[in-house]
């Protein structure tokens, strides 16, 4: 089934917009907050702005990290059969993650999303690599691969990529811009592209895999990355179209393993890996981010947002991708 071309998505970002609204609310509710305070009566006033800032960076850090101690607690309840990470190992990895957050979330999204343009035919890329389709999650934009691009762009390794928007759609709306992506991506050399994924967008290449007759011709193979194949515990309390297929069990989610049974023959050609996080705040039970066939891999140290920024777990996917592809590759810078 052939879709209809769309305009190149990383032209636009209604994400960027909503996440510079939220931050301009944040600054003013810490301000006020700040003010209410007796003890900060006598703060001069240049010093709001800074001292609301800084509030809200831990307000929002403090939250990752309370959030990774709630899915370790609701993972254990669930016995969940992923090995507990250790207490050191949680707590680097607790810190790094609200690390990555303040970075996606305050300022990679917002402002720097349009850094690394994609690869274009013809460029300064290595035409003879399998190109990556960077395919995000809920509630993000391609800012949040602001640091494998730069890593690829070093590369010379050819990629395209998506903003999936309406940001709170239905997953299935989000197919056409795949669609346009794997076309785009195809341009950029000689090999088949690989599907890169992180979160919600392993289900949204999934759903264009099996709305596509002719996937497993078009692209090379799929890798997901903290992907909620199972549903994620945390969806429970969603309430936009999106948020709720990721359920687990959802109905939705349902269909789409039916569609995949019934395709399974032509599907199984597609080569899949899959990586999952013990300290995952946001797919949990880590189990959940696992998928049936392929290879699954089980990663230490990194959260849930921070996997998505890994260069180590980047050259070690792009490695594992030569071995499957035949591609050239090299060490992390």
């Amino acid at each position: 089934m052939q879709h209809a071309s769309t305009p190149a998505p990383a032209t636009v970002s209604a994400l960027a917009r909503r996440e510079i609204g939220m931050l301009l609310a944040g600054l003013l509710s810490c301000a006020l907050l700040l003010r209410l305070w007796p003890r900060t009566a006598g703060m001069p006033w240049w010093l709001w702005l800074p001292a609301a800032a800084l509030l809200l960076l831990a307000v929002l850090g403090l939250s990752q990290i309370l959030l990774m101690l709630w899915a370790r607690a609701i993972s254990r309840r669930c016995a969940d059969p992923t090995p507990a990470v250790t207490w050191p190992g949680f707590h680097d990895a607790a810190l790094r993650e609200a690390r990555a957050c303040l970075s996606v979330f305050t300022f990679e999204q917002a402002f720097r999303w349009r850094d690394y343009p994609d690869s274009l035919p013809g460029g300064a890329h290595d035409s003879t690599q399998p190109p990556l389709v960077l395919i995000h999650g809920y509630v993000c934009n391609r800012g949040i691969w602001r640091r494998w691009m730069r890593e690829l762009t070093h590369r010379r390794w050819p990629y395209a990529s998506v903003n999936l928007e309406p940001v709170f759609g239905p997953i299935d709306r989000y197919i056409p811009l795949v669609d346009d992506a794997v076309a785009r991506a195809a341009s950029l050399g000689s090999a088949k592209p690989w599907l890169v994924c992180h979160s919600m967008g392993g289900l949204v290449a999934r759903v264009w895999a099996a709305a596509t007759p002719d996937a497993e011709q078009r692209i090379a193979g799929i890798v997901t990355l903290g992907t909620p194949h199972r549903g994620t515990w945390l969806s429970r309390l969603a309430h936009t179209p999106n948020g709720q297929q990721m359920r687990q069990h959802s109905p939705w989610l349902q269909a789409l393993q039916q569609r995949e049974t019934e395709q399974s023959e032509r599907l199984s050609q597609i080569p899949r890996l899959s990586v999952h996080a013990q300290t995952d705040q946001i797919v949990f039970p880590p189990a959940t981010a696992t998928f049936p066939s392929g290879s699954n891999w089980l990663v230490a140290g990194v959260g849930h947002v921070a996997m998505a920024r890994d260069l180590k777990l980047l050259a070690r996917i792009l490695t594992w991708i030569g071995t499957r592809g035949g591609a050239k590759t090299a060490e992390c810078r």
